[in-house]
């Protein structure tokens, strides 16, 4: 009996080994790092957990600062996984999210944002 292995296997490993960084007792780090850039969003998705009436929406934003001690400990690391601006919010609705993104990519060169 043959076995089959897919022709995108091979790939795939090679992305997950150009990627994967290890730190101290061979710990991975993680290959996606998804930030929750604020607490509100203007949509009402039946999937997500907003949609419930007695969800709150909390119009606070993540603070720069905070942003940058985040991706300087994952630099520190040599994270070069993918960075997402994402979550039960809209991103797009922080008028600094620019900036925000700018914050990772100064960063984070080799990470996908």
């Amino acid at each position: 009996m043959s076995s089959f292995i897919g022709p995108a296997i091979h790939r795939k490993s090679d992305l997950i080994d150009s990627c994967l960084v290890v730190f101290e007792k061979k710990i991975p780090l993680p290959a996606i790092v998804e930030v929750s850039a604020s607490g509100t969003c203007n949509r009402v998705c039946g999937f997500c957990p907003r949609s419930a009436p007695d969800y709150m929406d909390i119009k606070e934003y993540i603070k720069n600062e905070l942003l940058e001690k985040l991706v300087s400990q994952l630099a520190e690391f040599g994270f070069k996984g993918v960075f997402l601006f994402s979550g039960f919010n809209e991103p797009l609705i922080d008028k600094n999210i620019y900036h925000l993104v700018s914050i990772v990519r100064k960063s984070l060169k080799d990470c996908r944002i």
